[in-house]
């Protein structure tokens, strides 16, 4: 949001929508302030406007500024500037009106908007106002203050000191953010402990919140943030002030958020859920609770909520769904064949038994049981490795150093007989480092990638590689486990991984890889297959 100069040196700079009152004694306390505020505003390519009463008429404004501003009567004919008394303004047609003053002020931005310059800078002296109209224009200045932030405007309220009791003086300073008064002869800026307060109750709760916070007008521009939701999209507050909610919005399109509003306009809240754009172009998931509020020409309150982790565990549920849907099918699949020839076998052994040869049945017997324990094996080993794959998704409870290189020694010896019996040799680095992690998902992991390597590997002189790639900050390790065969179709290469996906004609229960996958991202990993001269499954572990 851009700042303007206010040329009053105790003020500085400000933004548009500042509504400043002045209290004075003497022709000289107004000029003091005015002519600086005035010239700082022509330099500034705005229109301004001086609305005069007692002790200054439009004569004495126009020679305080002629003083100041070089070429002030050509400023004047060229309609940069205008200045008036209060009847042509506050006392139009000898009454006061608040909506034709407030329309008026509107009426003049326009004007000035539509000429090319920036906006619209005033003051207007209150010296006029009798005790009748008093309550009437503390009502426009409580209406001007709530509203001018929603425009190029600024404007500086001058009364006198003379004609303002304390009762006046606390009404003023409380419709205006800031006061300016003349002690001892020393300007003095005041701001309203209302508002002061008011102010720090806002702050303590918008920016204390871990959840995001904005406030935008009713054209969704960003009037307001919180540090939090600044540190959420990655843009510093002053990026985001003046941007758009469409700037940042992921879902709705321009005229899809500015219908939206006029939605939240009607019914005064929403709650729901979108996504927001971060600085980096990446998404974030959010919960948006809105609260319509009916100032300043309408004020959207908005806090937001990241949602991201939710969204991943709702995804994750519905995947861990339809992993068990695929265990309820293919338990009852693969359980219902061993178990039906259990079944069978042991109808046949006890007709077997019912008469006949004893050498006879006996043999038959020994056939019968071989067939039920094979299958009783099969089912077994189905049942172990769905409670290893339910096993492998879960965060561990305590961790330890752990020495791959130790690890794949243990698999190899354990697995000696297999390496044997298929010819296989087994080529390993020297380090493969060590990985904070679980020792039984560290086995698990290589156990089956190594199994699965010697069980698919079609090459004549069979090998299977196992090799630390390197390390990736922080504390990550890359590894590949790589055989020498054919490869796998690539139609498999995507499917790999699946529950109970089953490569080629394999006899195994299509758990092994869905194990290595759940543990690789249990360890903020990833994993891939793909072939490179035989088959390769190239994944990175990380600290928890």
């Amino acid at each position: 949001m851009r700042l303007r100069r206010s040329g009053i040196e105790l003020l500085g700079d400000v933004p548009w929508g500042t509504h400043l009152c002045h209290f004075y004694k003497t022709g000289q306390d107004m000029t003091d302030v005015l002519v600086p505020y005035f010239k700082a505003g022509l330099d500034d390519n705005e229109f301004c406007m001086w609305v005069t009463s007692d002790p200054l008429t439009v004569a004495d404004a126009r020679q305080a500024m002629r003083g100041a501003v070089p070429g002030f009567d050509a400023v004047m004919a060229d309609g940069r500037m205008e200045i008036i008394p209060y009847t042509d303004w506050y006392m139009k047609d000898g009454y006061f009106d608040l909506e034709r003053v407030f329309n008026g002020w509107i009426g003049k931005l326009a004007g000035a908007r539509g000429r090319g310059l920036d906006g619209l800078r005033a003051t207007g002296n209150t010296a006029w106002l009798e005790d009748a109209d008093w309550n009437s224009f503390k009502d426009y200045e409580e209406a001007l203050d709530a509203a001018i932030g929603d425009y190029e405007l600024m404007t500086i309220c001058t009364y006198s000191l003379d004609k303002c009791g304390a009762s006046e003086v606390i009404d003023v300073v409380n419709n205006h953010r800031y006061a300016l008064i003349k002690r001892e002869g020393d300007w003095e800026l005041i701001e309203s402990s209302e508002r002061r307060k008011a102010e720090a109750e806002y702050q303590a709760i918008v920016q204390t919140t871990m959840d995001g916070f904005w406030m935008t007008n009713m054209d969704g521009v960003f009037l307001d943030v919180n540090e939090a939701y600044c540190r959420l999209l990655g843009y510093t507050r002053e990026e985001l002030l003046g941007m758009r909610i469409s700037d940042i919005e992921a879902r709705e399109g321009p005229s899809d958020t500015l219908a939206h509003i006029d939605r939240v306009k009607e019914t005064g809240y929403d709650r729901f859920e979108t996504r927001h754009r971060l600085r980096d172009g990446h998404f974030i998931d959010v919960e948006i609770s809105v609260n319509y509020l009916d100032i300043a020409g309408g004020r959207l309150c908005v806090f937001i909520r990241d949602i991201t982790d939710k969204k991943q565990a709702e995804l994750q549920l519905l995947k861990v769904n339809a992993e068990l849907g695929a265990y309820a099918h293919t338990v009852s699949h693969d359980l219902r064949s061993p178990l039906a020839a259990i079944a069978i076998g042991g109808s046949l052994l006890r007709d077997a038994s019912a008469g006949g040869d004893p050498a006879e049945i006996m043999e038959e017997a020994e056939l019968f049981a071989d067939s039920i324990s094979r299958n009783l094996d099969n089912c077994f080993t189905l049942i172990g490795d769905l409670l290893v794959l339910a096993e492998a998704g879960q965060r561990p409870g305590s961790t330890e150093a752990v020495d791959i290189s130790d690890v794949v020694a243990r698999v190899a010896e354990e697995r000696a007989a297999q390496i044997s019996d298929s010819g296989v040799e087994l080529r390993v680095d020297d380090d493969l480092g060590a990985v904070e992690a679980s020792p039984t998902h560290m086995y698990q992991l290589f156990s089956n990638l190594i199994d699965n390597a010697i069980r698919h590997n079609d090459a004549d002189t069979p090998v299977v590689e196992i090799s630390l790639l390197g390390t990736e900050s922080p504390s990550g390790f890359r590894y590949l486990v790589r055989d020498n065969g054919s490869g796998m179709p690539e139609e498999e290469l995507e499917r790999v991984f699946i529950p109970f996906f089953k490569q080629g004609k394999s006899s195994d229960t299509g758990i092994g890889l869905a194990t290595v996958d759940k543990i690789v991202r249990v360890y903020n990993g990833e994993i891939r297959a793909y072939n490179d001269g035989g088959a390769c499954f190239e994944f990175v572990l990380r600290t928890l």
